[in-house]
């Protein structure tokens, strides 16, 4: 029986690695999805590698949605940090 999972971590893989190089800047890598999946390991290493900011993001649309309360997987200060930075340097990089 074919493995969703890993199948779907191909995919997701491949995706990420196309938009880093289209440059994309961070990777959501703290949601309820990537944990129940068993994924974070991956997608954090996936974000080292590649030189993402990682970021929390609970999805939270109402109480009851998926289960998860705001906030459950946040956005650290540093990861907020590096963001903002991020956003800095390319804000300057684009008025050049």
């Amino acid at each position: 029986e074919e493995d969703k999972h890993l199948r779907n971590n191909v995919l997701a893989e491949k995706v990420i690695r196309e938009l880093a190089a289209a440059g994309l800047d961070g990777l959501e890598t703290k949601h309820q999805e990537v944990v129940a999946d068993g994924a974070t390991e991956l997608v954090m290493s996936l974000a080292d590698e590649l030189g993402l900011i990682t970021t929390g993001g609970s999805d939270y649309h109402a109480e009851s949605d998926y289960g998860n309360g705001l906030g459950v997987y946040g956005t650290s200060e540093e990861e907020l940090a590096a963001l903002m930075k991020r956003i800095e340097e390319k804000s300057a990089a684009a008025k050049k």
